[in-house]
């Protein structure tokens, strides 16, 4: 059926999402949901933790349910607790008769993937990380590999980690970037900002923020005016404030915790940097270019080199190389007209991931 056709006739789309929480794919949740509510589609949102969980804010029409089913710590009762949840998610969807499911993230996949044969309507399951990077254990691992095999439909959130999957079947396979959250560019001009590089994620070893401060340690001297602004929170924060310490970087390095407005702190920086180890699409990277940032990249699985090209809208270096890093923050350092030309080629970028860009992208597959 086509996209325009799904539109004439008031048909429901259900999202399956293990929370709500601050997160890539939950984000990604709430903007397509709420997008579509807003045009008149009934969306249903299905989650295994309760609303109070939620941090993302979802428009009034948007129908929200949690998963009641207790969860068991047994083995035995982890399987008898699946299988009531699994009861419990088809009996909502058969009273739901959505036109579309589409779950995200690898737990609800493989519940969708289970259910899908006692579903009337399309079911779409979505993909957002490496699979080799994922914390399963050889039980989850079989249990994805033999459900993932039932699926009628899958969407990979970059080339990457669509890649990391070559036994899908390539008719089923699409490819959706994520939709960035609207960003404008700062009215303060780039010269005009604090000497500051700035990066954004949750304080995790993945995020490879300890490789950051060890960058920005061997170019401090050389750049005595600059600062490293990292905003975000997590399990390693003090692991991270002792490195801080250790290289003699405070109040150099600031680690000032979660901002509820990213692009403010976006708006006064000069120079995005990624460190991460892996992704699955950076969406804070996205964001920055949105914003008109001159961005320097690890060239890590996946993402950053589907996004950046290397001298025109950013710059790209080996993965987890500290040094190469460090050299090419300092080359955006350096010059002003590099940064200039360097962050408007940058903010280009978001033009293609508009919501009804993207939106319009999965509505080809309903």
């Amino acid at each position: 059926m086509s996209s325009q056709a799904t539109f004439d006739i008031p048909s429901r789309i259900c999202f399956l999402v293990s929370s709500m929480k601050m997160g890539g794919a939950e984000r990604v949740v709430s903007r397509l949901a709420n997008y579509w509510a807003a045009k008149g589609r009934p969306v249903t949102i299905i989650t295994a933790l309760p609303p109070e969980t939620d941090f993302y804010t979802l428009d009034e029409r948007v129908k929200r349910i949690s998963l009641q089913f207790a969860q068991e710590k047994t083995f035995f009762g982890k399987i008898a607790s699946r299988v009531r949840g699994l009861v419990e998610l088809r009996k909502i969807l058969a009273h739901e008769n959505p036109a579309v499911t589409i779950a995200f993230m690898t737990d609800m996949n493989i519940r969708l993937s289970v259910l899908r044969f006692f579903l009337k309507g399309r079911t779409i399951i979505s993909e957002r990380t490496n699979p080799a990077r994922q914390r399963l254990n050889r039980r989850g691992r079989l249990a994805r590999r033999l459900s993932y095999a039932l699926a009628e439909k899958f969407v990979f959130v970059s080339e990457g980690v669509a890649a990391a999957y070559p036994w899908v079947p390539r008719h089923k396979r699409t490819v959706i970037y994520n939709p960035m959250v609207d960003v404008t560019p700062s009215p303060i001009p780039l010269a005009d900002r604090d000497a500051e590089f700035i990066s954004v994620g949750r304080l995790v070893p993945a995020k490879g923020f300890d490789l950051l401060i060890d960058a920005f340690k061997l170019i401090a001297d050389e750049h005595p005016s600059w600062n490293l602004r990292i905003i975000g929170e997590g399990a390693l924060r003090a692991e991270l404030e002792e490195r801080i310490a250790g290289h003699g970087l405070e109040g150099r390095v600031f680690l000032p915790g979660k901002h509820d407005e990213p692009a403010v702190a976006l708006a006064k920086a000069q120079i995005y940097v990624l460190s991460s180890r892996h992704e699955g699409f950076p969406n804070a990277l996205v964001e920055a270019m949105c914003a008109g940032l001159p961005p320097v990249s690890f060239n890590c699985n996946y993402g950053p080199s589907e996004i950046i090209e290397n001298g025109s809208n950013g710059l790209l270096v080996p993965a987890e190389d500290v040094r190469a890093l460090a050299n090419s923050m300092s080359q955006l350092a350096t010059s002003s007209d590099l940064r200039q030309a360097i962050g408007h080629n940058a903010a280009e970028i978001a033009s293609r991931l508009t919501i009804e860009s993207i939106a319009h992208q999965w509505e080809k597959l309903f």
